[in-house]
């Protein structure tokens, strides 16, 4: 009997690191697709208590300053009490949305509003990983209404959207930041390497999109209600 040659080693050496980064690999691709998969059920539900906001309003999604509230963001729809500032001091029970998701008291945290990869700590900052489609100062048709400058205690009305199947309600963070202002958190590609996010539409579907850069309007979504 012999032992193992130095070359013999070597080549066992190197099989174990192929195998080994093949597994790391794979854990990280399984852990982007359970990542995905959260957020897209998390964006469904968002979507079924939009529509049930919509029955009792009049067929209007909310508005971008939350009711009772100075919190006039993009974060106003749902999620948690923030850490800072005016999302610090609007609870749980001041989202308009949370109240169908079953969520009522201030301090009640919101998991739907969060997601695996959320890197850059939106959920725990703002409240909400997840942002409404009412940011931009110079579209008009956004799903805040033409209100939002003067008040913004109406959203939109839902029959007001000329494609349902292209015009985003709400979406991660990452994915309005960069199809509406064409900005990009480095952190978005720290582990996953890739600009993709998703996105719930009008009509109820949930996709995985990847936006172009500071394009509000394209073939596959529209974040203009009147396109």
């Amino acid at each position: 009997m012999h032992g193992f040659t130095l070359i013999e080693l070597l080549v066992v050496i190197a099989i174990i690191a192929i195998l080994a980064a093949i597994l790391i690999s794979s854990l990280s691709s399984i852990r982007s697709r359970t990542s995905i998969a959260q957020s897209t059920s998390n964006l469904r539900q968002l979507g079924n208590a939009i529509s049930l906001y919509a029955l009792e309003h009049n067929n209007r999604v909310p508005p971008k300053l939350a009711p009772g509230t100075t919190l006039f963001s993009v974060y106003s729809w749902t999620g948690k009490r923030g850490s800072n500032g005016i999302y610090k001091a609007t609870g749980a029970d001041l989202r308009p949305l949370n109240y169908y998701l079953g969520i009522t008291s201030p301090d009640d945290p919101c998991e739907i509003a969060n997601y695996p990869s959320d890197e850059s700590g939106n959920y725990d900052t703002y409240g909400s990983a997840y942002a409404a489609n009412t940011t931009h100062p110079t579209i008009t048709y956004s799903a805040q209404d033409l209100t939002r400058n003067t008040g913004a205690t109406l959203g939109a009305l839902m029959n007001d959207i000329a494609s349902p199947s292209r015009f985003v309600l709400m979406a991660e963070k990452g994915g309005l930041d960069y199809a509406v202002w064409g900005a990009l958190n480095t952190k978005t590609l720290n582990s996953k390497n890739q600009i993709a996010w998703n996105f719930l539409f009008a009509d109820g579907h949930v996709e995985f999109v990847y936006p172009e850069k500071g394009e509000i309007t394209t073939p596959q979504y529209t974040f203009d209600r009147k396109q």
